[in-house]
């Protein structure tokens, strides 16, 4: 009997994707904080529907010029969640599939 990998995993794995992507686009937003002329940047996502999970759908830039670094300082706290929670998932799932392999063997 074939054994399929869950749709978790790729739901999870949009997950971390997206945290890779919000942590890039903070931390050039943070880099960049001191020049008076950038406008920050954000990650836009959405949700996949029918295939669960989270893809960037863009990134847009502010329509002025500037970056407020008690944002930049939430999008961290958001991305770090984000990442802990679909990382755990995959953790979970990996020691459920170990322990059907257990059961099997």
């Amino acid at each position: 009997m074939p054994i399929c990998v869950p749709v978790v995993f790729d739901a999870s794995l949009s997950g971390l994707t997206a945290a890779s992507v919000l942590y890039d686009v903070t931390a050039d937003n943070v880099a960049n904080a001191a020049n008076p002329a950038y406008a920050a940047r954000q990650a836009v996502l959405t949700s996949q529907l029918g295939l669960g999970g989270v893809a960037v759908s863009g990134i847009q830039t502010a329509p002025v010029p500037g970056v407020d670094l008690g944002v930049e300082m939430a999008n961290l706290i958001i991305a770090g969640d984000l990442y802990g929670a679909n990382a755990r998932t995959i953790s979970v799932q990996d020691e459920m599939l170990g322990s059907l392999f257990d059961a099997l063997a």
